[in-house]
């Protein structure tokens, strides 16, 4: 069951990563979800998610407490970022 729920959370881990840079909404959860299940066995992952709640919860208010300019520059910033990378991902592989 230790190793089910280790590989899980590393499979999780590593599918969350390109979700983080393209839907962000979509890949925090999960990386939360992997770094909960790792947490279970290993220490650095308890702490690595208690960072990650921590800057999260940072990253929010910074962006709740932020003007209309500022909240449209991020989402044109991260819209760019993932089109840019779709972009590049089909012109590598197509």
């Amino acid at each position: 069951m230790r190793v089910l729920t280790a590989a899980a959370g590393s499979l999780i881990g590593v599918a969350s990563v390109p979700l983080v840079v393209v839907l962000p909404e979509l890949g925090i959860p999960a990386l939360l979800v992997a770094l909960r299940l790792l947490a279970v066995e290993f220490d650095w992952a308890a702490h690595c998610y208690a960072r990650v709640v921590w800057r999260w919860a940072q990253v929010r208010s910074w962006y709740r407490n932020g003007s209309r300019a500022v909240r449209a520059l991020v989402v044109v910033a991260l819209l760019a970022g993932a089109v840019a990378l779709l972009w590049l991902l089909a012109h590598e592989f197509l």
